[in-house]
């Protein structure tokens, strides 16, 4: 879900900044599981996090947040019994023993 919130807030540049308080009540979950779902999203390279900070007038310098950009993922691998150009591939269903058999109903991919 978190990762669902992340893509559609983000723009033209799959970047967004949305606060933790913000993902976690979108999300219906803690902080706490929002930060974890966010740490374990950038170990799978779903999301890369960028710490946001701003000079303050007094010189120092404090964090605003977070950047999250959407990371281009590979595209899926074809499904089984279906082939990817429109050559009418042959559509498989899985029996009741978990065996792909092709489809009885006479159907082919277009």
């Amino acid at each position: 879900m978190v990762y669902s919130f992340l893509v559609s807030s983000a723009g033209q540049k799959s970047k967004c900044w949305p606060s933790m308080k913000t993902i976690a009540e979108n999300c219906h979950c803690s902080e706490m599981a929002a930060r974890a779902v966010i740490a374990a999203l950038g170990q799978k390279g779903l999301i890369r996090r960028v710490k946001r900070y701003q000079d303050r007038p007094n010189g120092s310098v404090r964090q605003t947040g977070n950047a999250y950009y959407i990371q281009e993922q590979p595209p899926l691998p074809a499904p089984w019994g279906h082939t990817p150009t429109r050559g009418g591939g042959v559509i498989y269903e899985q029996d009741e023993g978990e065996q792909l058999k092709p489809s009885t109903t006479g159907q082919t991919s277009a």
